[in-house]
């Protein structure tokens, strides 16, 4: 049985470099990279970045699926979130996990 893989980022706060996107395509020459997004899917293999690293330097969002039922999605809250309440709160409606990114 072969696996599935989905891999979709997406930039809000602003367009990404053509540096940057550069950059990207190191990562992946199958990718499709745009100035806001970096899609890509895998069917016998893997990311050859670390996604969250991708999400802290380059992204405000970064959405996983594979076909065993893995389902992530994650958002970067940037500056001064209230990163403790968030995290209460996720954690209670069993969403996601918050954490500080820092600032970009």
């Amino acid at each position: 049985m072969s696996e599935y893989q989905y891999y979709d980022f997406r930039a809000i706060d602003r367009a990404l470099t053509k540096a940057e996107m550069a950059e990207l395509r190191s990562v992946s020459t199958r990718a499709v990279i745009t100035s806001t997004s970096f899609t890509n899917h895998y069917e016998w293999g893997d990311l050859k970045a670390d996604p969250l690293k991708l999400l802290e330097k380059y992204f405000d969002t970064f959405l996983y699926v594979a076909n065993w039922g893995t389902r992530e999605l994650y958002l970067a809250f940037r500056g001064n979130w209230p990163i403790t309440e968030c995290s209460e709160r996720c954690s209670q409606a069993k969403l996601l996990k918050c954490e500080n990114l820092g600032t970009q």
